[in-house]
């Protein structure tokens, strides 16, 4: 609906100035409850991490912690290559640690038949070998929407308030398609392996 249709619309959308005023502390507030109905699922991600984990790998909350995650191979450190939900549920898979590991080595081996696996695991891949950013699938989320596989921040939070269970299910089966995988967790820790500079002695 237009701002026109609204303002033209009969009977009145805010007859009032009190309707007014209660719509825009609403709309004022839209950002802190997106935030609120995001944490609502990260909770309970965060708590089956920790209650069911999986072999070889560590997880801890990041970025915004109230709504990011973090999984990474144990043997190699949470500054080595990792999984993660950030920037509101997008699923990366990504590198910042260029002091010890080579990007563009990482790049390189992604891109053959050998780890090509690590990449299938993706849904889709949205964006690929960046300097960070090795793979990503942009809210990759299904409730019936038009939106669904990339819905946006504002609709994505609706359902992560309000249809939570779902919402966490989706989010741990994208997890684990990599940490329940052998021949994946494998992959990324010959990655992690391969890609590491060798320290000057």
């Amino acid at each position: 609906m237009t701002a026109k249709e609204i303002t033209t619309h009969t009977p009145p959308f805010f007859p009032t100035s009190e309707d007014w005023n209660a719509f825009n502390e609403l709309a004022d507030a839209r950002d802190k409850i997106s935030e609120e109905w995001l944490s609502i699922p990260t909770i309970k991600i965060h708590e089956h991490l920790i209650k069911n984990p999986q072999k070889g790998w560590s997880s801890i909350p990041w970025g915004d912690k109230t709504i990011d995650t973090k999984l990474y191979l144990t043997d190699f450190g949470p500054d080595s290559l990792f999984l993660c939900f950030a920037w509101t549920y997008e699923l990366h898979l990504l590198l910042w640690n260029h002091d010890d590991f080579d990007s563009d080595e990482m790049n390189r081996l992604l891109n053959t038949t050998e780890y090509a696996p690590i990449l299938g695991a993706f849904d889709r891949i949205d964006l690929s070998f960046e300097k960070n950013t090795k793979a990503v699938h942009y809210r990759n989320f299904s409730f019936g929407s038009p939106n669904d596989g990339n819905i946006p921040v504002n609709e994505l939070a609706w359902y992560a308030g309000n249809e939570t269970d779902k919402f966490v299910e989706q989010a741990i089966s994208q997890l684990e398609r990599f940490t329940k995988d052998e021949q994946i967790t494998y992959l990324l820790g010959e990655l992690n392996r391969r890609s590491r500079k060798q320290k000057a002695q």
